[in-house]
Order: structure tokens, then sequence, then C-alpha cells
């Protein structure tokens, strides 16, 4: 990887690592660990293959940034409801907070961050540059 500006890891980074960490922790709670090996090696996968489109194309970062925006929010869509009937109310006497934010609000707030990402893709597209 050739890139070394922070204004482009960075992003990146927070893109991936915020979006795929708590579905990391998570599948250590419920104990399943091929859950949490195949979410490292995706979220590994996807900020080493957005570092190198970003390398690749310089000028398309936004577009980068939104691709890789909808990729994490798909990952979370998917694994999110596949694990969250096993996440307990309870984690180590701390309440989870499951039983307030239910898996229609999940998929309600997925849904909201994806306009974003759409909207990163399309002011790339049609910007004037």
């Amino acid at each position: 990887m050739k890139v070394k500006s922070a204004n482009v890891i960075s992003p990146i980074l927070g893109i991936t690592i915020g979006g795929l960490l708590w579905l990391l922790i998570t599948s250590v709670v419920v104990h399943s660990v091929t859950l949490g090996v195949v979410i490292g090696i995706l979220g590994i996968f996807t900020t080493v293959f957005a570092i190198k489109l970003a390398n690749t194309y310089p000028r398309k970062f936004r577009l980068i940034l939104g691709l890789t925006m909808l990729w994490v929010i798909i990952l979370n869509f998917i694994l999110a409801n596949v694990i969250y009937d096993q996440i307990p109310s309870f984690i180590w006497g701390v309440p989870s907070g499951k039983d307030k934010f239910s898996i229609l609000h999940l998929n309600i707030f997925l849904g909201l961050l994806s306009v974003f990402g759409f909207w990163l893709i399309l002011k790339d597209i049609f910007s004037k540059k």
C-alpha cells in the first residue's frame, strides 16, 4: 500500500472498524468463534481493498468511500439480522439495550446510513471535476 496520508486511511478505517467492531464484540459475547473470524477477515479484506482502490483511483475517493460504506452496511444488515436473536439482555450484569432497540430500529438505522453512502456515490458521479 503506497497511501500514507491520514486523509485517505482514516475515513476507510473509520468505516470498517466502526461498522464491524460491534459485530466482532457481539460474536465474542455469544461465543461464536466462526462468526468472529469471518468478521475479522471481511474487515481486513474491506480495508485493504478500499485502500488499494484509493491508490489506483485517487480522484474517485468519494465514490470509494460511498461504496465501502454501502458494503459495510450490507455486511451489518446480513450479520446483525443473523446474530440479533442470540444477543442476551444482560452482558456481564450490564443491560445490552436489546429490549429498547429492536431489530426494526437497527434496520431503519442501517437504511438511513445507506442514504449517506448513496449520496457520496452520486456526488462523485455528478461532480464537475
